[in-house]
Parts: structure tokens; C-alpha cells; sequence
């Protein structure tokens, strides 16, 4: 997750040192700075948490699987059928 985050941010960075000097007088220093940031760590938090929500989820269903296998093989079989 950190080193997306971080391509990310220097992308971000790259594409606001390439705005036009127009768009960089309208815009407040702070502001573009704490959005990049603040849009950044919104990724890694949502990455982070998909991440352990998905692995989660595949823990789950293999523990799950297993049970039903070791509890009644041939019902395992006719739910996975």
C-alpha cells in the first residue's frame, strides 16, 4: 500500500509542477498541498482496509469450506455442484 501511495503522490506532485502558472495563481500553495495529502492518505486507508477485508474474506470461506468438507463431504459436494 505505501508504495502506491507514494507513485501516487509523485504523480500528483508531477501533475501540479506541469499545471499552467494560471491555474497555480488561483490556487493557494496550502491548499493544493493539503489536498494531494489529504486525497493520498485516503487511498492508503481504503487500499489498507480493502486489503484486509479481502484477505479476510478469502481466510473465511476456505476455513468454511474445510469445515463443511470435514463435517459432511458428500453435502460439500452437492452445495458445490
Amino acid at each position: 500500500g505505501n508504495r502506491i501511495v507514494a507513485r501516487l503522490r509523485q504523480k500528483l506532485y508531477a501533475s501540479v509542477l506541469q499545471q499552467e502558472s494560471a491555474f497555480l495563481d488561483r490556487q493557494t500553495t496550502g491548499d493544493l498541498l493539503s489536498r494531494l495529502t489529504s486525497d493520498a492518505q485516503l487511498v492508503q486507508g481504503a487500499l489498507t482496509t480493502q486489503a484486509v477485508a479481502g484477505l479476510r474474506a478469502v481466510i473465511m470461506s476456505l476455513g468454511a469450506g474445510g469445515m463443511l468438507l470435514y463435517t459432511s463431504p458428500l453435502l460439500a459436494l452437492v452445495s458445490c455442484a
